[in-house]
């Protein structure tokens, strides 16, 4: 998959034993971050995940390895990868909805004025 350089991507995914009896290690690479998981047999579906940011634009790998040489590994579900929203992204949005809270703030109290001014030129 080609990403993009700076922006931060998490790669998340359900691991679980094999329900063979047996313990299982699956290794995890996410373009250079890595990381290794233990299953014993009985261990449910649980969810984990790899953040990665990388240096330059290109193609990268997500991959997942059994250890046990048998291809009978433990079992893999629900893998995705996602873009991390910048810090600036979140700054911007927060601006922009307490700027829309502030908009709808003075139509209201224009709203409640202008009745109260039609209220007193009634009298």
């Amino acid at each position: 998959m080609t990403l993009t350089a700076g922006t931060t991507y998490t790669a998340s995914f359900q691991l679980a034993g094999s329900q063979r009896g047996d313990t299982n290690t699956v290794d995890a690479a996410f373009g250079s971050t890595t990381a290794s998981y233990t299953l014993l047999s009985a261990d449910p579906l649980t969810p984990f995940s790899l953040s990665f940011t990388p240096s330059a634009t290109r193609s990268y790998d997500l991959s997942f390895t059994n250890q046990g040489g048998d291809n009978f590994g433990g079992f893999l579900d629900k893998v995705q990868v996602t873009a991390v929203p910048e810090s600036q992204t979140w700054a911007l949005l927060v601006a922009g909805l307490a700027a829309l809270g502030g908009v709808a703030r003075r139509r209201r109290f224009a709203a409640s004025a202008s009745h109260q001014a039609a209220i007193f030129s009634r009298q």
